[in-house]
């Protein structure tokens, strides 16, 4: 029982991001589901680093190992909708999902069994995750308790695009020269 925690934490990442997907696509989004909004993500990009320590405390089962990284691709939707507020340019967005759709191929192609996240991969998501609560905190909501926050909302959609966008750049290059590379050699 103890194995499928990490799965159930997983899973509530998957499932939540629906709710936060449908409030992005609302307009305009209210003061109060701002905040729901904000706590649902908050959620998503707190139970990623959860249900690993779960899995490495109470060890990891199959399921888990190919359900952390659809959760993983299912959270990054969020950024279309950002996109479409305003609070990131579509580059990054684009990046996002070449990157993580190249690694997956990767993964794919070049192993029959699944391969564990690399640290530039570690690091692509926490800089991901950091980035996407900040630009839904960020969200011009009039009335909300974040309002204060979509004061920064400029500064927030260059530094995240630009941070984005090199990690996952950094980090798709080294799934590369990591699997593909270390396989030819």
């Amino acid at each position: 029982m103890k194995r499928n925690i990490a799965n159930f934490i997983t899973l509530s990442r998957i499932v939540l991001t629906g709710p936060a997907l449908i409030i992005l696509c609302y307009s305009p989004i209210s003061p109060q589901s701002h905040v729901l909004l904000f706590v649902l993500v908050l959620w998503c990009a707190i139970s990623d680093k959860l249900d690993g320590l779960a899995a490495r405390l109470w060890g990891s089962t199959a399921a888990g190992k190919w359900l952390d990284p659809l959760a993983d691709k299912v959270l990054i939707l969020i950024f279309v909708p950002l996109y479409f507020h305003g609070m990131i340019h579509l580059l990054p967005v684009i990046i996002i999902v070449l990157r993580d759709t190249f690694s997956t191929i990767l993964r794919h192609y070049y192993a029959r069994e699944v391969i564990g996240a690399k640290t530039s991969g570690k690091i692509k998501t926490v800089v991901n995750l950091t980035c996407m609560c900040s630009l839904v905190a960020a969200l011009p909501v009039p009335g909300s308790y974040l309002s204060p926050l979509s004061g920064f909302r400029e500064m927030l959609y260059y530094t995240t695009g630009i941070l984005i966008s090199a990690v996952c750049i950094w980090s798709g290059l080294d799934y590369y020269r990591k699997i593909v590379v270390q396989q030819q050699v």
